[in-house]
């Protein structure tokens, strides 16, 4: 069985396979400005994970946090030399800034035109998604914000952490989450 599976990833892990690879990002501000962390995470058609990430910023604000996991993630295909990859994010204003560009005087202006770059570049996609629906993903981010160290660390796993294997199911599942 686990052999199959390997194969199976390996298989999704080629940059030239035909599967189709999502990226789901999330960012966790912890003040506005604070410290914050973000994650992000790799699936294939099935949604089986295939690779995941998550990092801290000292001093940043919601929409800074949250276009990092998505820049980091973007690297991440990148270098991996995937393409078409449909990134999904839970906040819509990323997906705006993204599609249509930021305004002039907009202090993410670098990291939106970096994003928008490799976007175009890897040929991928981004769309919205309700936050509800890959908590996994928002515990990675609480993971990066959680980290002691204080520069800028992103850590890159290949399975997922032991704090996120049950969140993984819960969502597979369909559990309905209600925003308080």
């Amino acid at each position: 069985m686990r052999d199959v599976k390997r194969r199976k990833r390996d298989k999704c892990r080629d940059p030239h396979s035909s599967g189709k690879i999502t990226l789901n990002t999330d960012g966790c501000p912890c003040g506005d400005p604070g410290k914050g962390g973000f994650g992000g995470v790799f699936c294939d058609e099935e949604r089986v994970w295939l690779y995941g990430f998550f990092g801290k910023l000292e001093n940043c604000y919601s929409l800074e946090v949250e276009m990092w996991g998505i820049y980091c993630g973007l690297t991440f295909v990148l270098g991996k030399g995937l393409r078409k990859v449909i990134i999904e994010t839970n906040l819509t204003m990323a997906e705006e800034l993204l599609t249509k560009g930021p305004p002039l005087n907009c202090p993410y202006q670098s990291i939106i035109e970096d994003s928008r770059h490799l976007i175009q570049w890897c040929n991928c996609t981004i769309q919205h998604i309700m936050w509800e629906t890959k908590k996994y993903v928002d515990k990675l981010a609480n993971m990066g914000a959680a980290q002691s160290k204080v520069v800028v660390v992103v850590v890159v796993v290949e399975e997922p952490p032991v704090k996120v294997r049950s969140q993984i199911l819960v969502d597979m599942v369909g559990v309905e989450y209600r925003r308080i």
